[in-house]
């Protein structure tokens, strides 16, 4: 049987964050899957109250529905932060390493996000002008854009910003909590399972 050291409050305190980065990250495909048909509609209304088809979105392939890899890669980040928080429980050194490695990427990660989504409109014009299809030109995206986001319920900025403060406030206080002499303390003085011959 393996014996632990006795587990500091610094490093329960880091688990607990880590569960709620994970149900943060899960928030993205949760709104996807259950307003995504809602805001696609709104985007295809949009498109007719600008005068154009409402086939010229689907014939650009153009979804507004979050799909595939959009609704994936959450899950499987979110499942990684949560499997990682089990595993500072277990004491190994090898476990706050890679905490004190991803934590950082998760911020940047986050940061690389709420860029990504302040030049969405501008991206989405840019692709707008440079196509092929003239309707597609004639597209408004800021009134696109707006129309799709208003598809969210009003409480959705509310829930943005509890998103970003849980993601990196607690990334930070899990690498402070790691950095903390108990938890040095612990990840060396945690004993490790007993190998059994072959």
């Amino acid at each position: 049987m393996s014996e632990y050291a006795r587990r500091p409050t610094a490093i329960g305190i880091a688990v607990v964050a880590n569960l709620l980065i994970a149900l943060a990250f899960l928030t993205i495909p949760l709104l996807g899957l259950v307003y995504g048909d809602d805001v696609q509609t709104a985007a295809e209304q949009e498109v007719v109250a600008q005068g154009l088809p409402v086939s010229v979105l689907a014939d650009n392939d153009l979804s507004f529905r979050e799909s595939g890899v959009a609704i994936v890669f959450p899950v499987v980040i979110a499942l990684g932060i949560a499997l990682l928080g089990w595993w500072l429980r277990t004491g190994r050194p090898a476990a706050r390493i890679v905490s004190l490695i991803v934590m950082p990427v998760v911020i940047l990660g986050n940061v690389a996000i709420l860029m990504s989504n302040a030049s969405a409109v501008s991206a989405l014009q840019t692709m707008f002008d440079r196509s092929n299809d003239a309707d597609l030109r004639r597209l408004d995206a800021q009134a696109l854009f707006d129309a799709a986001l208003g598809a969210y319920p009003d409480w959705l900025p509310v829930l943005t910003a509890i998103r970003n403060t849980l993601v990196f406030g607690c990334a930070v206080l899990v690498i402070v909590l790691l950095l903390a002499p108990s938890a040095r303390a612990y990840f060396r003085s945690a004993k490790q399972p007993a190998t059994t011959p072959a």
